[in-house]
């Protein structure tokens, strides 16, 4: 057992739901794992590499838009907590990793620039769904051709050698 994940558990709440009426003209919710009113959310995630390894958690945030849920968590969780008088607000987003087949686990803090990262993210997707929305959801459908990346082109030559092949190609 970690102390440090043990210790962010200690006078803490769980599981506790909060809902807004408004954030950018949309009813929205955040249900925190872990929040105390010691001003931080701590929230639990699994995984399968190394979480004592930093540069790994750094992509898993990235990867998984944990900094997005995080910005946006912390400020639905504030604003709920000024619009009903609470006199503390959250300052601190903590993380706290765990694999069970590395049987490891280590805790971390979002800095304020992941937060502000994440902020950005998603009050973007949010401005997206406002302008949808201003258009009845009636996304335009604009189709766009994707051309295979660089690193898979060679594959091409090599289709085209096995359709021209005196053997000829049919692997199916």
């Amino acid at each position: 057992r970690d102390p440090n994940i043990l210790n962010l558990l200690q006078g803490s709440e769980y599981e506790i739901s909060y809902f807004l009426d408004d954030l950018m003209g949309f009813q929205v919710k955040a249900r925190a794992d872990i929040i105390s009113s010691a001003g931080f959310v701590a929230d639990l995630k699994s995984c399968a590499g190394d979480p004592q390894d930093i540069d790994y958690i750094k992509g898993e945030v990235s990867k998984w838009g944990y900094d997005v849920s995080a910005a946006f968590y912390m400020d639905i969780i504030n604003k709920c907590l000024e619009l009903n008088g609470d006199d503390y607000r959250i300052e601190k987003w903590f993380w706290a990793f765990a694999s069970g087949v590395k049987q490891t686990s280590k805790v971390y803090q979002a800095t304020d620039e992941v937060l502000r990262i994440g902020r950005y993210k998603y009050q973007q997707g949010m401005k997206g769904m406002a302008k949808a929305q201003a258009a009845n959801w009636e996304i335009p459908n604009e189709i766009e051709y994707i051309d295979p990346v660089y690193w898979d082109r060679e594959f091409l030559d090599k289709i085209e050698q096995q359709s021209t092949s005196p053997k000829g190609s049919n692997f199916l």
